[in-house]
């Protein structure tokens, strides 16, 4: 399938794995779910922008193999560890938006006092 872009809002989504064979997408719109685990969409290599606002993500680990990837929003989620997600974040050198807002994101310390 030579498919480069996919829009999906509102449509009460649960899951994206049927998007990760996708390999051609560059755009992704997954807006409006109720999709908790994107990570079938880390296998899109050519992804360049993502859109997975309003859902239940929690994590965003294993993101890295975006590496093309320049815009990214999550806002309206489920995503709590800053920690995680800034060395997630810090491995996308193309990355140039990012939305975060409306998320219950708190730093978690690795070394406990």
């Amino acid at each position: 399938m030579n498919l480069d872009f996919v829009t999906l809002s509102g449509n009460m989504l649960k899951e994206v794995k049927c998007l990760g064979e996708c390999a051609n997408l560059t755009e992704v719109n997954i807006n409006h779910n109720q999709i908790t685990n994107i990570s079938p969409l880390f296998n899109l290599t050519h992804l360049t922008r993502l859109f997975a606002s309003d859902n239940y993500i929690e994590t965003i680990f294993g993101i890295s193999t975006c590496t093309k990837l320049k815009e990214l929003t999550l806002a309206t989620n489920s995503i709590e560890n800053l920690t995680e997600l800034l060395e997630d974040l810090v491995e996308l050198p193309n990355l140039q938006m990012l939305e975060l807002n409306d998320n219950p994101v708190k730093f978690h310390s690795s070394n406990s006092h």
